[in-house]
C-alpha cells in the first residue's frame, strides 16, 4: 500500500473483502496480510481518510496459495458521515435520522471521571446531573427538564446493546469509565420507537472497547493507578449560642435563679427566645468530629490484541474509596470485562461481552449531616461511657 504520488507506504489502511468478515489494517510499511480466505472470486478494497477508495475487482483466490494485491492511492478531499448507532435499528448516517444524538468519544474520555456516565456533563447540551454525597452513589442524570413527579425521569441506560437495571443510580455504578469508548444520548422520547416506553425519557447508548483499531498482531497493555483524596466541598458555619436561662457565670438556672443540671434548663421566654447566649467552654465542632478526608486509590489493567480472526478486550479494575466520615462511608469494588470478536468464516463472525462485577459500600443514614448540624455544641458525641464504649 503506497501512496501513488510519493511512492511512501501508508500504514493504518483499512483493507477489506466487501460482503464478507475479512478485513486488516496496513502496518508501518504498508504490508497487509488477510488470512484463512476460502477458495473463490472477491473484491478487495483499500480505504484511508484524505485517500479515495480504491478496489480490485475478481480476484481469485485457490486453495494453499497466496495472492498479492497492491494499491496505489491517491489523495483526494473527503468528508467524513457521523454515523448514529443509538435509536435505529441499524448503523445510519447523522444526516439522516430524524432527531439529534449526541455523541462523547473517547477522545474526550482521556482523564476518566470517578462515575462512568457522568463525563457526558458538559459535553452535550442540556443534560443536568447530580453527584451523591456517599462513594459508590451512582450519578442522577436528567437529559431534559423532568416531565413527571411521581415517577422516574432518570433515561434508560444500554451498554453493548443490552439494557441495564431500571436503578439508574447503581447502575451506572457498576460500570467502568477506562472500559467506554463512547456515549451517545438521545433526548426525550425520540428513541421510542425501538425501546419502546422505557425510553420515554430518553437513552444513554454506552460502548466498551474491543481489540479493533490495533495493527494486526499487535498487542497494548495499559496500566493505571490513581491516588486521591476525598473531603468535604466546603464548611458551613455553626451556632455556639443558645436561648436558655444562666447567670453570671454562664451556668443554667432555673426560673427561680437557682443553678441547676444541663438536663433541668430552662429557655427564657418566648418573647426573649433569641440565641444571642454563648455557650460555656468547652464547645465543640460536630462536623470537624465525624468528617474526615478519606483517601481513595484506583488500580486498573487494560490488555488489548488484534489478529487475522480473532480481537478480544480485557480489563481488571479495583476501586478502594474511603468516605469523609468518620470510619463510615466507605466503598470497595472489583469488576472485570472481556470482549471478543472472533472470525469463523467468510460471512460468520462470533462476538461476546462479558463482566462480573462485585462491590460493597457502607450505608449511612441519609440524616446524618442534619443532625449533626443541629446538635448542641457543647455535647461532646465522642465521649466514651464509664464501660468504654
Amino acid at each position: 500500500m503506497i501512496d501513488a504520488a510519493t511512492g511512501a507506504p501508508l500504514p493504518a489502511t483499512q483493507v477489506s473483502i466487501p460482503g464478507t468478515a475479512f478485513g486488516t489494517l496496513t502496518s508501518p510499511d504498508g504490508a497487509y496480510l488477510i488470512a484463512g480466505v476460502p477458495a473463490g472470486l472477491y473484491t478487495v478494497q483499500a480505504r484511508r481518510i484524505g485517500y479515495a477508495d480504491a478496489r480490485r475487482e475478481n480476484v481469485a483466490v485457490t486453495d494453499g496459495a497466496s495472492v498479492s494485491v497492491d494499491f496505489d492511492l491517491r489523495i483526494t478531499a473527503l468528508s467524513l458521515d457521523e454515523v448514529v448507532v443509538t435509536g435505529v435499528a441499524d448503523p445510519t448516517s447523522a444526516r439522516r435520522v430524524p432527531f439529534t444524538v449526541g455523541r462523547v468519544g473517547g477522545e474526550n474520555l482521556q482523564v476518566p471521571p470517578a462515575d462512568a456516565v457522568s463525563s457526558i456533563q458538559g459535553k452535550i447540551a442540556g443534560v443536568s446531573s447530580t453527584t451523591p454525597a456517599q462513594p459508590g452513589g451512582g450519578v442522577n442524570i436528567v437529559l431534559r427538564t423532568p416531565t413527571s413527579i411521581n415517577r422516574s425521569n432518570t433515561p434508560l441506560i444500554v451498554v453493548d446493546g443490552v439494557i441495564l437495571a431500571s436503578t439508574f443510580g447503581r447502575s451506572s455504578t457498576d460500570l467502568s469509565s477506562l472500559d467506554i469508548e463512547s456515549i451517545e444520548v438521545v433526548k426525550g422520547a425520540a428513541a421510542a420507537s425501538l425501546y419502546g416506553s422505557r425510553a420515554a425519557n430518553g437513552v444513554i447508548q454506552i460502548r466498551t472497547r474491543r481489540g479493533t483499531g490495533l495493527d494486526t498482531e499487535g498487542t497494548r497493555v495499559t496500566v493505571r493507578t490513581e491516588l486521591g483524596v476525598n473531603q468535604l466541598n466546603r464548611r458551613i458555619s455553626l451556632s455556639a449560642h443558645h436561648h436558655y436561662l444562666t447567670n453570671a457565670q454562664g451556668q443554667y438556672v432555673d426560673n427561680d435563679g437557682n443553678v441547676v443540671a444541663r438536663e433541668a434548663r430552662v429557655p427564657r421566654p418566648a418573647s426573649e427566645r433569641f440565641l444571642d447566649v454563648p455557650y460555656a467552654d468547652p464547645v465543640y465542632d460536630h462536623i470537624d468530629q465525624f468528617f474526615d478526608p478519606g483517601q481513595f486509590m484506583v488500580n486498573s489493567v487494560t490488555l488489548a490484541r488484534s489478529s487475522d480472526a480473532t480481537n478480544f478486550f480485557a480489563s481488571f479494575g479495583n476501586h478502594q474509596i474511603g468516605g469523609v466520615v468518620l470510619d463510615h462511608g466507605g466503598y470497595g469494588r472489583n469488576d472485570l470485562r472481556l470482549n471478543l470478536d472472533h472470525r469463523l468464516g467468510a460471512n460468520l463472525q462470533f462476538s461476546f461481552s462479558g463482566y462480573h462485577m462485585r462491590s460493597e459500600r457502607q450505608e449511612l443514614p441519609d440524616e446524618t449531616f442534619r443532625q449533626l448540624v443541629q446538635q448542641a455544641p457543647d455535647v461532646d458525641l465522642l465521649r466514651r461511657d464509664p464501660d468504654g464504649t
